[in-house]
């Protein structure tokens, strides 16, 4: 399994350390770490995290880092032909 982050997940990201760094600036950096590790962690648990209560579909799953959503669609693997 691979991960591809979307444009507006990486201009939220740079958002978040950019929000927290202005008082904490090794906190930013830190926490943005820990959304990226939380993401990575998908590879090997990609039931991780529960079906977006709104949506309802089982392949659109979120977790929960303190007050931050991070939003995520599972698509079957192409195969090579």
């Amino acid at each position: 399994m691979r991960i591809v982050w979307t444009l507006q997940a990486k201009e939220d990201l740079r958002e978040i350390k950019t929000f927290i760094a202005r008082d904490a600036p090794f906190s930013a950096v830190a926490f943005v770490r820990r959304l990226k590790r939380a993401v990575d962690d998908l590879k090997g648990f990609p039931e991780r995290g529960r079906v977006v209560p709104e949506i309802g579909k089982p392949e659109i799953r979120e977790l929960l880092r303190g007050n931050h959503r991070i939003i995520c669609r599972k698509v079957p693997a192409r195969r090579n032909l």
